[in-house]
């Protein structure tokens, strides 16, 4: 694998990581106009993209510690679909919530060390931010719940920020090391 496809490979799963958010909300509006087969395929889409985006982020990793990280939230991941397309889990939704936030977590992390370690601008720190609050608006939520909502969406709107702002120096990292001079492209 070339230093160009590499860098292209793990664009292109950081931003199908960026589009998560997005068809989460649009199964909400689908919901809201009552379309519930559409919300519900959006919804089962999003762990399918966060499985695979997540999935290419553990192959094209430099990081052996975020490899890590990365195959392990991947490897839950895959539990979880499996246990929901099978319907394992029907009758326990707290297991499939516990696994799902654990992959989550797991997954955080891993995007945020390989981030780190790719030596990106200032994605590291929203990933650092939004990682830190989110994180700790979980014991917030015993003491404090209206600061942990607070914490939680400026935590999960950093991190949205980071990993979106990331996946775009590796798309330009990509475009940079193709080896197609840009004056040859222009009329």
């Amino acid at each position: 694998m070339t230093n160009h496809t590499k860098l292209l490979a793990k664009a292109a799963g950081a931003f199908g990581l960026s589009l998560i958010p997005i068809f989460l909300v649009l199964g909400v509006v689908a919901l809201m106009a009552e379309v519930p087969a559409l919300s519900a395929f959006l919804w089962m889409a999003s762990p399918v993209v966060c499985f695979f985006s997540g999935l290419t982020l553990a192959i094209t990793s430099v990081d052996s510690k975020a490899r890590i990280a990365l195959a392990s939230s991947v490897t839950a991941m895959a539990f979880l679909l499996v246990g929901l397309v099978s319907r394992w889990f029907q009758g326990r939704e707290v297991y499939a919530t516990l696994f799902f936030l654990f992959f989550f977590c797991v997954l955080l992390i891993g995007i945020r060390r390989e981030a780190t370690s790719d030596g990106a601008s200032v994605a590291p720190v929203y990933l650092k931010w939004g990682l830190g609050l989110l994180l700790a608006c979980f014991p917030l939520s015993v003491a404090i719940p209206t600061l942990s909502i607070i914490a939680f969406a400026v935590g999960a709107f950093c991190f949205y920020l980071g990993v979106l702002k990331w996946s775009l120096e590796l798309f330009n990292a990509a475009r940079n090391s193709s080896g197609i001079d840009s004056e040859s492209l222009s009329l």
